[in-house]
């Protein structure tokens, strides 16, 4: 992966651990715009995060400790993705199904779900980056005691 797409990412891996508002933040009755304005976010958030899947899938990183940081900071955004989904999920079931406010809130969990998605595929190939990197231990062992002697346990 060159340098620029390196730097990228890890530019990437911030705004995302930025984009979800603690639920402290979320307003208790948002409008349709705002609620609108989230589901292009999370839907441009979603196709930023395939095009970084898809340059994942060809490109190599090396840097374990970067990997290591970009898995980290991931997993803490699918978790916090995770139980905003679970949050607008119950948002979105105390509002009647004719209200307009009702079809934005189902666009918004469509998005925040693809993102979720996306990420997700993202931390799974980031696995495999770091899985690659991993040494490989010369030989073959027949026992458990000859492995961990080999390791150094």
């Amino acid at each position: 992966m060159s340098t620029a797409e390196l730097i990228k990412l890890s530019a990437f891996s911030r705004q995302v651990s930025r984009m979800v508002p603690p639920a402290s933040n979320i307003q208790s009755a948002p409008a349709v715009e705002a609620i609108a304005d989230e589901a292009i976010s999370f839907q441009s958030m979603a196709l930023l995060t395939q095009h970084f899947i898809e340059l994942l899938k060809t490109a190599s990183i090396e840097d374990d400790k970067i990997l290591g940081e970009l898995q980290k900071v991931f997993t803490t955004s699918l978790n916090i993705v995770g139980a905003y989904h679970q949050q607008q999920t119950t948002a979105r079931g105390s509002i009647g199904d004719k209200e307009a406010i009702a079809q934005v809130y189902d666009v918004l969990l469509q998005e925040i779900a693809s993102f979720y998605n996306a990420l997700s595929a993202l931390l799974w190939i980031i696995g495999e980056h770091i899985a690659e990197n991993d040494t490989i231990l010369p030989g073959s062992y027949t026992n458990a005691d000859d492995l961990f002697a080999a390791i150094g346990g």
